[in-house]
Parts: structure tokens; C-alpha cells; sequence
């Protein structure tokens, strides 16, 4: 009887899903075990009168932020529930991602960008290279803004206007295993009264983390 010299294929193969979806004592949810790359978006709200009313001495210099310290009292982030390890609308979302995955990270304030904006602008990672450098880029498409003048043609449904909107992201590629802490720079800009045009208000950082299987 000829026995076989091939490995056992269904042993390796569990063998390499325990790999690819255990890192350390940190299993992840079954809620992102897909073999298809996906797209993270990470929503950041920052609180950015209270950042300046906290941080009356605050940084002009964007190579030198202010460091945010109790960044819960300011700063929420909020991403899909598959995505999330761990403190979902808080300072210290803890992201959990595939390699392969693209992250895109989207900042505003709690006047969505109106009266205030902030801009996100540089990140640190540690340690380098689980996830790629930085890539911020801003993108036009169409939109449905609501509207009281528009006539809608179904009763149930709002009337709203059809515009170009600019979208503006910070986007990484998922590239190793590996937990991450990495210092988001973001800068506060404000609207002034008296001339309408924005001002900054300072450049801060803070530091959540992120987990690549």
C-alpha cells in the first residue's frame, strides 16, 4: 500500500487560519474573517471649542503639536462595528484590520466643518511599517443636500437638491501584522467674526491604536 508524502491539507490549512486570525492572546471578531480586502472608514469629531478653551497656549507650529492629554473629553471616533476592537465614539478607538485593508480616517468638528474646521495632516506610527506612509487626498462628487424648496416627486421621501461635494481623507494601507499606536496631527481652524475667513487656531495630537492580522 503507497502511503502518501503530501502534507494533510485540511491540518495546514487550520493551521494558517489560527495564524492569520489569532495575534497574540487577541483573537479577532468573526465579524471580519472575510477573505475580501476592505475599506475601514474611521469617523473623528472633534469637540474644537473645547480643545481651545482647554489649550489656551497651544501650538502654531505644525511640526511641534500640542498633545491632547484626556483626549475623551474632546475627541470621539467611530467606525464600523466590525472594525472595533474596543471604545467605539471615544479618544482611544481601537481599530482591528486585515493586511490588505485600506484604512480612511475623515475629520469634523461639532459644527461639521462650518463655524470651525479641523484637518488632519501627518501621522506617527509605532512601530513603522504595519501600516503605509499617509496619503491625504481630497475627492469631488455628486451629493443629496435636503432642501425646503425642492419639490419632491414621492410624498415619502424628502425633497432634496442634487450638488458637488469635496471630501477630504487620510487613507493607509494595511501592509503587516502587528498592534499600532500611532499620534494623529490634526490642526483647528476657526471662522472669524469679523473678517469671515478662517484662522488657526493651533495644531494637537493624540494617540489611539489600531491592530493588523
Amino acid at each position: 500500500m503507497m502511503t502518501s508524502s503530501y502534507p494533510d491539507i485540511t491540518q495546514e490549512a487550520h493551521v494558517i487560519e489560527d495564524k492569520f486570525f489569532v495575534l497574540g492572546n487577541t483573537t479577532l471578531d468573526r465579524g471580519i474573517r472575510s477573505i475580501s480586502l476592505e475599506i475601514s472608514n474611521i469617523l473623528i469629531v472633534v469637540d474644537a471649542s473645547g480643545i481651545k478653551e482647554r489649550y489656551p497656549r497651544r501650538s502654531g507650529d505644525k511640526n511641534n503639536p500640542t498633545m491632547i492629554t484626556n483626549a475623551d473629553e474632546n475627541i470621539y471616533m467611530i467606525a464600523p462595528r466590525r472594525f472595533v476592537k474596543s471604545g467605539m465614539a471615544t479618544s482611544e478607538l481601537f481599530s482591528q484590520n486585515m493586511v490588505g485593508d485600506t484604512i480612511r480616517w475623515h475629520i469634523t468638528t461639532e459644527s461639521n466643518n462650518f463655524d470651525q474646521s479641523a484637518i488632519l495632516y501627518d501621522f506617527k506610527y509605532y512601530p513603522e511599517g504595519i501600516i503605509s506612509s499617509l496619503d491625504i487626498s481630497t475627492a469631488t462628487k455628486d451629493c443629496v443636500q435636503s432642501s425646503q424648496t425642492a419639490e419632491s416627486t414621492n410624498k415619502n421621501i424628502p425633497a432634496v437638491i442634487r450638488a458637488n461635494c469635496s471630501y477630504t481623507m487620510a487613507e493607509a494601507r494595511a501592509n503587516t501584522p502587528g498592534r499600532l499606536q500611532y499620534f494623529a496631527h490634526f490642526g483647528i481652524f476657526e471662522r472669524s467674526r469679523k473678517t469671515g475667513k478662517y484662522v488657526l487656531v493651533g495644531y494637537f495630537m493624540w494617540d489611539p491604536f489600531l491592530i493588523v492580522a
